[in-house]
């Protein structure tokens, strides 16, 4: 916690600065800098902030889980690349979508599946447990495979909804337009939270295991 800590304080120092540019500027403009741009400007910075910090603790977690700094590196540097382009696969499944729209619950199932064997590869990964991998992909693909065959027609474009919301860089987007939005800091708090826990668990681990 204090490594986080410290690094996200170097992370934020800059950002703060950056923050006080509008209230500089509505100093020295004879008011002519409305206060709603500086609230805006300050909303996009909070914002960025808290993305930063999201990442810093993605990145943590990933160096948890090695001794080797290069592989750390390299695994931070793909989470982050993944979570980038998480907004130009939905514009893909989208336009999927459109170009085939009697397929479009069927490749919103498949890409669903796709995404349940990565969440069930992680979580062996992450519990070095095949076992666990095996019962995290069942408990997911099976309800999932039922719903297809219950409710098929609805799941047309549900896997764009998914990853729109779990997309940093999309609520990142939203918020940086200088709408102040609730959920937004709920979703980096909360993901923060989580990959920070999870970073102490595995240092716990290993600390026990060895």
């Amino acid at each position: 916690l204090g490594k986080y800590l410290a690094t996200l304080t170097v992370f934020g120092i800059p950002v703060a600065v950056t923050a006080l540019f509008g209230l500089v500027l509505r100093l020295f403009s004879d008011g002519s800098v409305l206060l709603g741009s500086i609230g805006s400007s300050l909303v996009a910075g909070i914002s960025y902030l808290l993305l930063g910090a999201l990442l810093i603790a993605i990145c943590m977690f990933i160096s948890s889980l090695t001794d080797s700094v290069v592989l750390a590196a390299v695994g931070g540097f793909a989470a982050v690349l993944v979570l980038y382009f998480m907004d130009y696969l939905v514009a893909i499944t989208a336009y999927l979508d459109a170009l085939f729209p009697n397929a479009a619950p069927l490749i919103s199932f498949i890409l669903l599946i796709v995404l349940c064997v990565l969440f069930a590869l992680v979580a062996g990964l992450l519990s070095k447990s095949a076992m666990i991998g095996m019962i995290a992909a069942a408990a997911s693909i099976i309800p999932l495979s039922g719903a297809y065959v219950i409710w098929g027609e609805h799941f047309a474009g549900l896997f764009s909804k998914v990853l729109t919301h779990l997309s940093a860089f999309a609520t990142f987007s939203s918020m940086t337009l200088g709408a102040f939005s609730l959920s937004g800091i709920v979703f980096f708090l909360s993901a923060i939270f989580f990959c920070v826990y999870m970073t102490v668990q595995s240092l716990e681990k290993r600390r026990w295991n060895s």
